[in-house]
């Protein structure tokens, strides 16, 4: 239901939807993702939600937000106007919004988030790092907020401008702002 046209091309497949009308709204498109696969997606207009996937992606909306969890994978996620959120994931690559804010919430791995007009915030929660206290947890942002609660081992952060909130932090948490914040 709403889909205008489904075609099988070379390099995948390409799905038109019909545009929401004043009275109807489209019913969210599930598509299922084999593990270690490499996709591709493109929306001009509309919210994107990806869960439980391995391997490669890349994903682009125009207009709206990307929402992430429990992803295993290489990225590289860009929306000109919305946020991009982002939780429970190891993540390698790119999130870029021109327009929009990026939230990060335990997200392992060396992502670069980078907004144009907005702000990037990053947060570990006290289970996560309690999953990380048998080694030095390092983090590091060109810009932005990060916030980590109840470290239980080493942790170093690192931010370029921004700030940097520890609560519940041990003996030898280490945190550097290289420019300017707080």
């Amino acid at each position: 239901e709403g889909i205008l046209i489904q075609r099988e091309l070379p390099i995948g497949i390409k799905i038109l939807t019909l545009k929401e009308g004043r009275d109807k709204a489209l019913s969210p498109l599930t598509l299922l993702v084999p593990p270690e696969y490499a996709a591709q997606l493109e929306l001009l207009k509309g919210n994107l939600t990806l869960t439980g996937i391995t391997g490669d992606i890349e994903a682009t909306t125009q207009t709206g937000n990307l929402k992430i969890k429990q992803l295993n994978a290489r990225v590289r996620l860009h929306t000109g106007k919305g946020d991009i959120e982002a939780a429970e994931s190891s993540l390698t690559g790119d999130l870029v919004t021109q327009s929009g804010n990026i939230l990060l919430t335990d997200v392992d791995g060396p992502c670069v988030p980078i907004t144009r007009d907005g702000t990037v915030s990053v947060r570990f929660s006290e289970a996560f790092l309690a999953k990380k206290q048998k080694e030095t947890f390092e983090y590091g942002l060109p810009f932005g907020t990060i916030e980590a609660v109840g470290a239980l081992g080493r942790v170093k952060f690192q931010t370029g401008q921004g700030s940097i909130r520890l609560q519940k932090a041990p003996f030898g948490a280490e945190a550097l702002i290289a420019q300017k914040g707080d």
